[in-house]
């Protein structure tokens, strides 16, 4: 049986765990935001905070991570109008 994981999707999940850091949750040496999510949020020009929704950021960065593109926007509605429609969702999709 072959592996039918998106190459995109095998990275996302690499980063299961993923999380905000707050005053309550700080990072390892008591950052308030998440290095690892500023990065993906510079990669496609938003503000760099992890209290801003990162969700079309994360999704961005895994695909580009995995050569494909993605919206380059940080707002979920990029998504809307980019790629292919499909009649049913399957593994994978966005």
């Amino acid at each position: 049986m072959t592996d039918v994981t998106p190459p995109w999707l095998a990275i996302a999940r690499g980063w299961l765990g993923l999380r905000e850091y707050t005053a309550q949750r700080p990072g390892p040496h008591g950052e308030l935001s998440n290095p690892e999510i500023e990065r993906m949020q510079r990669s496609v020009g938003m503000r760099q905070d992890d209290e801003i929704p990162w969700c079309a950021a994360f999704t961005g960065d895994c695909l580009e991570r995995a050569g494909l593109p993605s919206t380059e926007r940080g707002a979920a509605r990029s998504s809307a109008s980019w790629g292919n429609g499909i009649a049913a969702p399957r593994v994978g999709c966005v």
